[in-house]
């Protein structure tokens, strides 16, 4: 069992940056070809209402375990609680990749979210697109460390303001996008309703403890949402083994 437990989740495992596990996985190969497996810790195991960056990354990676002869691919994310940030995504494009790694991960994630939020697909992939963007600005400008599983996803120069607001508004957007659906097809709408809310749950956290200021006339709705959607999906935890955040006090 091969662990890149110290790795950046950012980065292809052939960079610079990867260099430790990119040697370690190389002398493996050379004496266990074929007899090894890779247990991937693919989380932030202490911040889990922000997005771990590995989206980009996934399908190089898994390139990377075929060629070197990985036999299996155990891949662990949020584990000890449902989670928000586009967790099904996430899980799909995987499962998809390690069947066959030549697949794209974006027309992947494409095809997840135009399948699974439907009438609300655009906003929502606008939505996706814009996390990634801003991950990919900070990693170079600001962070390159944003890929590590300890790394520090909670700071205002990655969830800067703007950023935030413009998440707020895509959620405002595909609400919109699905409100025709409460006279022609309820079920549909509070299906997709309910998808849409999931992610708005870290757009809240955000909005509360970064930036309540600017959301004083929200809070309460908000603090309805919150605890109506954590009670639903099950979301107790924000970290590893850690409690769920109290952000309305």
């Amino acid at each position: 069992q091969v662990c890149p437990v110290g790795s950046n989740y950012g980065f292809s495992l052939d960079s610079p940056v990867n260099s430790d596990f990119d040697l370690a996985l190389k002398g493996w190969a050379t004496v266990a070809f074929g007899q090894f497996y890779i247990y991937s810790y693919d989380l932030n195991i202490s911040q889990y209402f922000g997005q771990f960056n590995s989206f980009v990354q996934t399908e190089s990676w898994f390139r990377y375990f075929k060629k070197y002869g990985t036999s299996c691919v155990v891949r662990q994310g949020i584990s000890d609680s449902a989670a928000t940030c586009f967790d099904e995504l996430r899980s799909y494009v995987a499962s998809r990749l390690l069947w066959d790694v030549d697949k794209s991960h974006e027309e992947l994630a494409y095809d997840f979210i135009e399948h699974f939020y439907k009438d609300a697909a655009k906003p929502m992939r606008e939505m996706y697109e814009n996390l990634c963007d801003q991950y990919a600005a900070y990693q170079v400008a600001v962070d390159p460390g944003v890929g590590l599983i300890t790394g520090n996803l909670y700071n205002k120069e990655l969830y800067t303001q703007a950023f935030v607001a413009k998440q707020d508004s895509l959620i405002k957007e595909a609400m919109q996008a699905i409100a025709p659906l409460q006279e022609t097809d309820a079920e549909t709408y509070t299906l997709l309703k309910n998808r849409i809310m999931k992610e708005y749950l870290s757009v809240i956290y955000f909005k509360v403890v970064y930036y309540s200021t600017d959301y004083e006339n929200e809070m309460d709705e908000m603090k309805e949402i919150w605890e109506y959607y954590i009670n639903y999906f099950g979301i107790t935890a924000g970290s590893e083994g850690g409690a769920l955040p109290e952000i309305f006090k």
